[in-house]
């Protein structure tokens, strides 16, 4: 016959991680440059001409999202963030 118990009885659960680390060189360090300008277009323009300065720089792996654009240039990986900016009175 069967018996009803409010026990609650965990599983036996045996768990064996360990973390290795491993020292990695540093061969190169990426360089970051900023800079920002105001221009006379709207957003969607500044990010269609960034794919093409990027694509003309030499740049690979373009990419557009939106109004952002990437890309990479040997080690390093540049951004051109075009944004509505608001005037100030």
């Amino acid at each position: 016959m069967f018996e009803y118990s409010d026990k609650v009885t965990e599983p036996d659960v045996i768990t064996k991680t360990s973390i290795q680390y491993v020292p990695v060189q540093k061969e190169y360090t990426p360089q970051l440059w900023s800079s920002h300008k105001v221009l006379n277009e709207t957003p969607a323009q500044c990010a269609n001409k960034g794919v093409g300065i990027l694509t003309s720089l030499g740049f690979t792996s373009v990419i557009k999202n939106g109004d952002y654009v990437y890309g990479n240039f040997n080690k390093n990986r540049a951004a051109i963030k075009c944004v509505v900016i608001e005037k100030i009175l």
